[in-house]
Order: C-alpha cells, then structure tokens, then sequence
C-alpha cells in the first residue's frame, strides 16, 4: 500500500520511521515544506503532485491546522484516496462535510490517531 504522508514535524517523522522495513505499507511521498534529503522517497511541497499520482493509495495527514489541511483532505477523497487524519481541529471543526465527501467519494476517512490525544 502506497502511502503520501501529509506534514513531517514530530508525528510525520515517526510515522515514517513506523514503516520502514514494513513490506505491507511504503511511504511514497511526503508533502515538505523543506528539503528533505535523508528521505528515500518522493519530498515535494507541491500537494497537486500527490492528489494526481495514481500510486497513492492513502494519505495521511499529520500537518495540524485548519488549512490547508481541509482542502488536502477533501481533494484527496474527491480523487479517491483513502485518508487518515490525526486532525482533532479539522474534525472537530468540518468533521460533517468530510464524512459526506468521503460518503460520496466511496472513501474512507479514518481518524483513530485523533481520538483521546
């Protein structure tokens, strides 16, 4: 399972160190504001490039925030990505409307990593 990785502060990080060596989950790419060469995968701090590959299969969003993270999040599922958001904010705050954007979309939007943090 292709994974793009939304935010790479403290929870992306270790995301990423989680799956590595995992044969049943790969980082592919990572949304990065920064360069960041100690990563084997794609960095890129174009979102457009992730919502188009067609290799992704889910993306997680670690970034916090409202925004960007809402419009990252609708446009992945409007693409059919699956999403997992550890976004207490953004749940609290459009939770609604992204489940109906998931409902239509056939997606999942997962939110376990947000729940008793």
């Amino acid at each position: 399972m292709n994974i793009a990785l939304l935010g790479f502060g403290t929870v992306g990080s270790h995301f990423y160190k989680l799956c590595e060596g995992r044969t049943d989950l790969h980082v592919a790419a990572v949304l990065s504001r920064r360069p960041r060469p100690e990563l084997t995968c794609t960095v890129t701090a174009d979102y457009d490039e992730i919502v188009r590959d067609p290799s992704i299969d889910i993306v997680v969003e670690v970034m916090g925030g409202i925004e960007p993270a809402r419009t990252y999040v609708e446009e992945a599922m409007k693409a059919g990505k699956q999403v997992v958001t550890a976004n207490k904010d953004l749940l609290a705050e459009y939770g609604d409307p992204l489940f109906e954007i998931a409902t239509e979309n056939k997606c999942d939007l997962q939110f376990e990593a947000a729940v008793a943090g």
